[in-house]
């Protein structure tokens, strides 16, 4: 270790002071799989750490092609987030919005790139490495915290998710007729098949199912192409071959945001459905020849895959509804466009399969947030206990609030603009490198990252205030 460069005067700590597992990832992930570990592309061979015995071991890791760890950095960005896009269109604008998704796609491949140049220098291999390194034993319970809230919150928002989607599909049924089917469904899944999983001390299996997360997205992406109405190309007016007129006043469309409270609300959903920071670090440590051109390559395409995606869904969805958009595109969807037709169809079928890839990612949430206060070591009985907690509190608190895009604008406020933008911001001011462009995006990341945290929850909770 000696000669070893730091990111401070003081010598690195040793590694018995870094992060425990899980600590690969600094956060869960916005979308589906929120275990440490990243899951594999499609026939990809998996890239694995092995620890061995004796003073003086390190680990040894199977190295992948470029290919491979653009896919899974796509496979770990998109899925359930990219719902709220088109909402966050509606309150932004199509032209604000549109170049807020541009421009905050480049500080989150900014805050990969500035990871990356850290992680070779210091020859360390997680974010929570380089944040203790930084902040000490203060980064050590910062980051457990984030995965806690990050995991545990977002849970929520996606079991409000899970409620909705098997509201329409148990619609579609004998059950219509249940008093709050939506509720009685998430309640059903829950006990039945969340809660169980969850108080699994190891449900590592589980995420070989991950990359239906991944296609869910795809899919959902291309059912909003399709049901737009391409013919007519009359804005704020609903899906092709809609049942009816929109519920409400769907307004102009509109370019700009009405006010600074709506952008301060809607910011944090863009930077939900753009966390790669919390993966970018396990992926990186499996590339192989980690040169800066194959890095830029790895951010550069699988920035750029993310981006297209969210470009489609966010334009075409905000296009056809308006300020009429749902805070869940498929919910809009779901509510005008032609049941008995194709696109009916699809829309169901694209809901069908988000329940179930929720109902599996779920626990996997769950689990995280409990490993990161500790429970890694817990006896049976208070693993199951502190289990029973954490999922009962978020189904909970899932039953009560009507809002989705409140929940994870306010999970994202706190530890989405933390892990993105301020503490790689931090760990690349508090270098010792001399000032550069680099560094001065990082100033500038570090603003935007203080005004989406303190902006995002007062607006947030302004609006709860409020009633919105």
């Amino acid at each position: 270790m000696a000669g070893r460069p730091t990111l401070l005067s003081q010598p690195s700590l040793p590694k018995e002071r870094l992060l425990a597992e899980p600590s690969e990832a600094i956060a869960p992930p916005t979308t589906h799989e929120v275990a440490p570990e990243l899951p594999e592309a499609p026939g990809a061979q998996r890239a694995h750490s092995t620890e061995a015995s004796g003073e003086g071991a390190e680990k040894a890791t199977d190295k992948v092609s470029l290919q491979t760890t653009i896919s899974n950095m796509v496979l770990s960005v998109l899925g359930a987030g990219q719902l709220t896009l088109p909402y966050a269109l509606s309150q932004l604008g199509m032209g604000a919005g549109l170049a807020a998704l541009i421009v905050f796609t480049l500080f989150s491949a900014h805050s990969c790139w500035t990871l990356s140049v850290h992680a070779r220098k210091l020859q360390l291999d997680s974010y929570p490495d380089l944040v203790v390194n930084v902040l000490g034993e203060r980064g050590r319970g910062l980051c457990n915290s984030m995965i806690a809230i990050y995991a545990w919150g977002g849970g929520v928002g996606f079991l409000m998710i899970l409620k909705g989607e098997l509201r329409y599909l148990a619609a579609q049924t004998w059950l219509a007729h249940i008093n709050h089917i939506g509720m009685v469904a998430m309640l059903f899944v829950s006990c039945l098949v969340i809660l169980p999983l969850s108080c699994l001390r190891n449900v590592s299996r589980l995420k070989v199912l991950s990359p239906l997360g991944c296609l869910a997205a795809i899919f959902i992406m291309i059912t909003v192409l399709l049901c737009a109405p391409w013919g007519s190309m009359e804005s704020c007016t609903g899906p092709a071959s809609s049942e009816g007129t929109l519920t409400h006043d769907a307004g102009p469309l509109l370019w700009m945001p009405q006010s600074l409270l709506e952008v301060a609300a809607t910011l944090p959903l863009l930077a939900f459905a753009l966390n790669s920071s919390w993966a970018f670090m396990p992926i990186l440590k499996t590339l192989e020849r980690q040169t800066a051109k194959r890095v830029v390559g790895l951010i550069g395409f699988s920035n750029s895959v993310i981006l297209i995606n969210y470009l489609l869904l966010a334009t075409v969805g905000y296009f056809m509804f308006c300020s009429d958009t749902h805070a869940n595109i498929l919910e809009s969807l779901g509510e005008h466009v032609e049941r008995n037709s194709w696109r009916g169809g699809l829309v169901c079928l694209a809901r069908a399969a988000l329940a179930f890839q929720l109902s599996i990612g779920l626990p996997l949430r769950f689990v995280v947030t409990r490993d990161a206060m500790g429970g890694s070591q817990w006896s049976t009985f208070k693993r199951v206990g502190v289990s029973f907690l954490i999922v009962g509190s978020a189904v909970a608190l899932a039953w009560m609030v009507q809002s989705l895009a409140i929940v994870l604008g306010v999970v994202s406020s706190i530890c989405a603009s933390l892990i993105i933008y301020i503490l790689p911001a931090i760990i690349d001011i508090a270098s010792d490198s001399k000032w550069a462009f680099r560094k001065s995006m990082s100033v500038l990341s570090l603003g935007v990252g203080l005004f989406i945290m303190i902006g995002g929850l007062v607006a947030n909770f302004y609006g709860v205030a409020q009633g919105s």
